[in-house]
């Protein structure tokens, strides 16, 4: 994976400790170009994916999630970068650093026997932009679809 600047969205709460939790989310698209997308419990729009577990790849954690959300295969085509968020959560004592790994998918039909978490959204760029929870899935779809960046996030070095 690239060692590059990586985006950063939103901002540290500094009466908070930081703490990380990685993650992997995919950009799949239909024949029309359309975004796959799933709504969360509070009507915002996410990429598939999730959290990694203790000693699991993007890869699998992504593959693992998108069979629990949506009921289907994934097929990792390709790493399109990472991208930070910082979300403040006093009721849990931490501001967590969302280290999103980011990979251009393909999703297969649905699997026997796996009910699905969630429907399987297909949005146009627009659509899923302005619903979209977290500018890092914003910037995801943009570097699929060619999109300028209009996404907010700025640009940080690599953690040391």
């Amino acid at each position: 994976m690239s060692a590059g600047p990586v985006p950063l969205f939103g901002a540290p709460d500094p009466a908070l400790p930081l703490v990380e939790r990685p993650g992997a989310y995919g950009v799949a698209l239909d024949g029309a170009g359309r975004v796959a997308a799933v709504r969360s419990a509070k009507g915002l729009l996410h990429l598939p994916g999730g959290g990694c577990d203790p000693g699991e790849t993007p890869e699998d954690a992504l593959v693992r999630e998108v069979r629990e959300e949506l009921g289907r295969a994934c097929r990792v085509l390709r790493f399109l970068g990472r991208a930070d968020v910082f979300a403040s959560a006093p009721e849990e004592g931490a501001c967590f650093v969302k280290r999103g790994a980011f990979f251009r998918i393909a999703l297969g039909g649905a699997l026997t026997g796996v009910v699905a978490e969630c429907a399987t959204l297909w949005l146009t760029e627009a659509e899923f932009a302005a619903g979209a929870a977290e500018g890092s899935h914003v910037w995801a779809v943009e570097r699929v679809l060619g999109s300028r960046n209009r996404s907010g996030g700025r640009l940080a070095p690599p953690p040391a």
